[in-house]
């Protein structure tokens, strides 16, 4: 499992729109509405919850013309396609966006930037580990595991020889 922090995610999400617009965003950040988090009382956090995909959740910002600057947003399926284009090997994608309940206070009903700034995002990725082994190799494995008295490892060999 690899897992990416807010900074490793910004700087992947940097280089995704660089690819694509051919230009570097001067500022990336989470622009979230507030109302979208919602209270989890066992861990004293709130969290938006990351099924709707089609939500606006990063906000950046790009020069344009005359160097004026044009804010430009990208998705939730944005950032997946980013992650997914930088890690193709992976089995699953799970992304965490959080705010510990005493930030998610402190900067409630001021500006939301200000909130933003204390939520975090991270990002989990997982790979599938399973090797596909040839029946001789499972034959070999199964008589070493015999030999080591391992009988779970043994068990998992024996049903996978059978699929």
């Amino acid at each position: 499992m690899i897992m990416l922090n807010k900074e490793q995610v910004f700087n992947l999400i940097k280089d995704g729109i660089t690819q694509v617009d051919k230009q570097t965003p001067t500022d990336i950040k989470l622009s979230i509405d507030p109302i979208m988090f919602k209270y989890d009382k066992s861990t004293d956090e709130w969290y938006y919850h990351t099924k709707d995909f089609t939500k606006n959740i990063i906000r950046y910002t790009m020069l344009g013309a005359y160097y004026t600057e044009s804010h430009r947003y990208a998705s939730l399926q944005g950032l997946t396609y980013f992650l997914k284009k930088e890690f193709p090997e992976h089995s699953d994608i799970k992304i965490d966006i959080r705010a510990k309940d005493s930030d998610f206070r402190k900067y409630s009903g001021k500006e939301k930037e200000n909130l933003m700034d204390a939520v975090n995002i991270s990002v989990q990725i997982y790979h599938d580990d399973k090797v596909n082994l040839k029946d001789d190799e499972l034959r070999n494995l199964i008589d070493y595991s015999l030999i080591i008295k391992d009988k779970e490892w043994f068990n998992e060999l024996v049903e996978q020889y059978n699929k």
